[in-house]
């Protein structure tokens, strides 16, 4: 009797390379796009996800390849603006999830497991702030007439005092950044985050929105901006 192969659909699932399983999997997922059948065959799918959940880095590696497709389709309308954030967040929650102390995540079922992507994904859109405003900070009130050199020194001279005003190094390198230098958040994020390894787009958003509100309390500030 020959060995048996990997593609033999007998072989234990639990003796599957992941590459093969992936593989499984992805056809599983695309004949259930097909058929909407809640019987269709998902064991290659289960099989990652119960590694997944053992702790196995490789496959949750995997796991959230295959569950990419499914974080974007269910995106809720607010949030699609900020899509990839919240691709990147749902993945940093999710694995948050599978590596906790005390209560990790549980595998039963790939079912089971896409019902807490869907709600993985809703709760992290509902605490994502919106996309940082442009608001008032670029519109430094000088008169027409005094000329584009002159509106330029003087903006700078206006950001310098909002500099000296924020509370501490990292709002006034985020706030420096953002709006002197121009930065998107994400190139923002990139280049801090030898400062801290753990600092996200999102966290960089909430920190422009943070001192464009401290900003504004301040009525030397406020008298300076239109409104």
């Amino acid at each position: 009797m020959g060995a048996t192969s990997s593609s033999d659909p007998d072989t234990p699932l639990g003796s599957l390379a992941l590459d093969d399983l992936h593989s499984r999997c992805e056809a599983q997922l695309a004949a259930f796009q097909q058929s909407r059948d809640n019987r269709q065959d998902s064991r290659s799918c289960e099989e990652i996800l119960r590694r997944a959940a053992n702790r196995d880095q490789a496959a949750f590696a995997r796991l959230w390849l295959i569950s990419i497709p499914l974080v974007r389709k269910l995106c809720p309308v607010q949030c699609r603006p900020d899509l990839d954030d919240l691709q990147q967040e749902v993945a940093i929650n999710l694995l948050r999830k599978f590596r906790h102390p005390t209560s990790p995540y549980q595998a039963r079922s790939f079912a089971e497991y896409r019902v807490y992507v869907h709600t993985t994904v809703v709760h992290t859109c509902l605490k994502m702030p919106r996309r940082a405003p442009t608001v008032d900070l670029e519109a430094l009130r000088v008169q027409p007439s005094q000329g584009e050199a002159t509106d330029a020194v003087m903006r700078y001279a206006f950001y310098d005092r909002c500099l000296e005003l924020l509370p501490d190094e990292l709002h006034r390198e985020v706030f420096r950044r953002r709006f002197v230098l121009d930065e998107d958040p994400a190139t923002i994020t990139a280049a801090l985050r030898d400062r801290d390894a753990s600092l996200t787009i999102k966290a960089v958003y909430r920190l422009i929105e943070r001192c464009i509100k401290l900003l504004r309390t301040l009525p030397e500030i406020r008298d300076m901006l239109e409104d």
